[in-house]
């Protein structure tokens, strides 16, 4: 998914039923705050009611780094 984001031109859309659905361990979540930081990805997180992008807040930023801890 990451190499697939990262050949695309505009911004893609990333959807899952819950954060623990797209990654697991903190290296993916390093792999994809870049590509959030860099305005390439949007995250929708459903059960959490959770959107992240690159102007999320500290409490977004802090509610997705806790789904993965």
């Amino acid at each position: 998914m990451i190499k697939f984001i990262k050949q695309q031109r505009g911004k893609i859309l990333i959807v899952a039923n819950t954060i623990d659905r797209i990654q697991r361990r903190f290296k993916e979540y390093s792999l994809l705050d870049d590509l959030r930081r860099d305005n390439k990805i949007e995250m929708y997180f459903i059960r959490e009611r959770l959107t992240i992008n690159s102007k999320s807040n500290g409490y977004e930023i802090g509610t997705w780094t806790q789904g993965i801890m």
